[in-house]
């Protein structure tokens, strides 16, 4: 933007133009699938489907305050890139450099467009959150090119100001939760983790909402107070899709199948942790080598230096915060679906034993009964193997990269 010469910068017109065209083209498609899921919706709740699903909510999303922001900071960033455009055209600028703020002012009028429709859907849709996500990567991108621009440009103050208006854009999409809290059939309130935003993603805790709970209530709480779990984890949910697996497969088959999603997000977890955790050693390695290969002191190095060791920080605050997520999505996730799919089975496998066991004589009923008191002692073991199974991905990752980095 404001103060650029050099036509090395203005190149960001290729990530910019990127995520552009690929938002328009996703988005479009994701509006497609969200209009058939609603038709599928109704379709089921007229058939009866026994997957219940939590459908109404607390009140109406009524903070319009973040939107509002959003809306008008967006608006004053698209009239500041047509300015710029101007600007250039004016001067006759080079053809990248106009190129680059046209394609800037497109993101930006992008972004406006999809503040406005913002306003339509809000969060309690999902296509509303949709729009949160894609107006936030737009956001972020659109953030690093201005602080890139701003560390190579003559009129840095003005395009730090700039900096700032970005990362507040990016600060409101991802602080945005995703509507008011369900209620399910009984009218109680289902965990917040439903609705939770990206912040509230990362730093989400059980123990938060129990803790405000009883200090707002000042006295004993009673267990219609707590919230409930969520549809995806009830119990009742989980036999019916456990049970829609195919019955002749193994029992481990059918856990990873029920679980698919949770397991595959906990693996690609496991797999940038891994990555990440060897970000520290590979720019410690570069100061090292700065300091091995500087003869006299320069401005410049050392200011490249200071960026090596600001991402030696990143890189350990991503670490924590994704090993975080691994053990929250093992716990919380797949070892509390996988208990209540296990004891869900064992319970339905008693009921038949009992009409079998009619028939049956005193010593049959005795080797019965401690089958089942084994396979309960193994829905408390089982559980806890799966949701720490990401520890074997992400040594076997550490591995490999630590060979590969040893012999580079």
């Amino acid at each position: 933007m404001l103060g650029v010469t050099s036509t090395n910068f203005d190149l960001l017109v290729v990530p910019q133009g990127t995520i552009l065209i690929s938002s328009t083209i996703v988005l479009s498609i994701q509006k497609a699938y969200f209009h058939r899921l609603n038709k599928c919706q109704e379709a089921n709740q007229a058939q009866t489907s026994p997957y219940k699903e939590d459908l109404v909510r607390k009140g109406s999303f009524s903070n319009r305050k973040p939107l509002i922001c959003i809306h008008i900071e967006a608006l004053l960033m698209t009239i500041l890139s047509a300015y710029v455009l101007v600007h250039k055209v004016q001067h006759r600028d080079t053809m990248i450099s106009i190129i680059s703020s046209l394609v800037e002012l497109g993101v930006w009028l992008y972004c406006v467009v999809l503040s406005l429709v913002f306003w339509q859907y809000l969060l309690s849709h999902k296509f509303g959150w949709t729009l949160n996500v894609h107006m936030r990567l737009l956001f972020i991108v659109q953030w690093i090119a201005l602080v890139i621009r701003a560390l190579n440009s003559e009129m840095a103050f003005a395009l730090w100001i700039l900096v700032l208006i970005g990362f507040n854009l990016v600060y409101l999409t991802s602080n945005m939760k995703q509507g008011s809290p369900f209620l399910d059939q009984d009218g109680r309130v289902v965990s917040l983790q439903t609705v939770k935003s990206l912040v509230g993603n990362l730093f989400f805790s059980w123990l938060t909402p129990l803790v405000n709970t009883v200090n707002s209530k000042g006295k004993d709480t009673i267990d219609t107070d707590l919230p409930v779990l969520p549809a995806f984890s009830r119990a009742h949910n989980l036999f019916y899709v456990f049970c829609h697996t195919n019955a002749k497969k193994s029992l481990l088959h059918r856990i990873v199948l029920a679980n698919k999603r949770a397991i595959t997000l906990q693996f690609s977890l496991a797999v940038l942790t891994g990555v990440v955790q060897f970000g520290q050693p590979v720019f410690l390695k570069m100061i090292l080598l700065h300091i091995q290969h500087m003869e006299e002191w320069d401005k410049q190095w050392f200011m490249l230096d200071v960026f090596y060791v600001f991402m030696m920080a990143v890189c350990g605050a991503v670490d924590n915060l994704l090993t975080a997520q691994l053990w929250f999505v093992g716990q919380s996730t797949i070892e509390v679906c996988i208990r209540a799919m296990l004891n869900v089975e064992i319970y339905h496998k008693v009921l038949r034993q009992r009409d079998v066991s009619v028939l049956s004589n005193k010593a049959d009923e005795e080797g019965v009964g401690n089958t089942v008191n084994l396979m309960s002692t193994d829905t408390y073991l089982m559980p806890t193997v799966f949701s720490e199974w990401f520890s074997a991905w992400l040594l076997f990752k550490l591995l490999l990269v630590s060979i590969c980095y040893i012999l580079c």
